[in-house]
């Protein structure tokens, strides 16, 4: 391990306020936050599309069926453009709104946006208000461009979650794979604090919440991994747990958890693709 790599490990068990490249990344005010999400989504579009493909989801799909890959003579079975992606990607926001039973005319909020396509897919598909947040400016330009191109009206906001204004509120909220930034310590307070009092009505509001988590009783290849992408592929990243770990935050926060779905293999047929 060199020197840069072992400083970098220890500060992940030292509670110093501050985020990726600050200190500890589970004590992360709205700075550091701001810091960490420009050093890693403001590095161009053009980037990300490189890799994620029309679709612009940086989680994972969800595909109907086993999709088809190289085979291990190293013949030619089907392409990464062969649109299955995408189409996975899409089954993956219908499930999102399914889930939340989105109805049109209802307004909702997605935490931590990216390149907006559930935001998009939402006002589309089933006519909501949509409105996402997102501390990338790179990523709101892609938003309101790629809403202006299709015609499909959204709202992006350039803030913190935090800084969403207390008088919004929301019927269905939806909050994937953003929540690894927020830290541990901040996971029930402020973050699923925020979130519900967004939430236009606590009785019939809806929350979905989408994480990519540790199984229970991982081994050191699984930590090892999880350290690897903190550092190097979703920096600042910190709540990846057991699932148990997000059930019980989610009732401590007041939440009844109504479903729970794992998609573990559908990661693995959407880094394939």
């Amino acid at each position: 391990v060199c020197s840069s790599d072992l400083k970098w490990l220890l500060s992940q068990f030292i509670p110093i306020r501050g985020g990726f490249g600050h200190g500890n990344s589970s004590m992360k005010d709205v700075e550091s936050t701001t810091k960490e999400i420009e050093e890693h989504y403001d590095r161009g579009n053009a980037f990300f599309h490189a890799f994620m493909g029309d679709a612009m989801n940086y989680t994972s799909g969800i595909f109907k069926e086993i999709p088809q890959f190289h085979s291990d003579h190293g013949d030619y079975q089907k392409s990464a453009s062969d649109g299955t992606l995408e189409q996975a990607q899409f089954n993956k926001n219908q499930t999102i709104c399914d889930k939340l039973q989105l109805k049109k005319g209802e307004s909702m909020l997605d935490i931590g946006c990216g390149w907006g396509t559930l935001v998009r897919h939402a006002a589309r598909e089933y006519g909501a208000k949509a409105t996402g947040v997102t501390l990338s400016s790179e990523g709101k330009k892609y938003c309101d461009d790629a809403s202006n191109a299709e015609n499909t009206p959204t709202e992006i906001l350039h803030m913190d979650y935090r800084n969403i204004p207390a008088d919004r509120s929301f019927d269905k909220i939806a909050s994937i794979e953003m929540a690894e930034h927020v830290g541990l310590n901040n996971f029930v307070d402020p973050y699923l604090k925020e979130i519900r009092e967004r939430m236009t009505s606590q009785q019939e509001g809806a929350l979905l919440l989408q994480v990519a988590g540790l199984k229970q009783g991982s081994n050191w290849e699984d930590v090892a991994w999880g350290l690897f992408m903190n550092k190097y592929i979703f920096p600042g990243a910190d709540a990846s747990t057991p699932l148990n770990w997000y059930v019980r935050q989610l009732e401590l926060a007041g939440f009844a958890v109504q479903t729970v779905e794992k998609i573990g293999r559908h990661y693995s047929y959407t880094l394939h693709k």
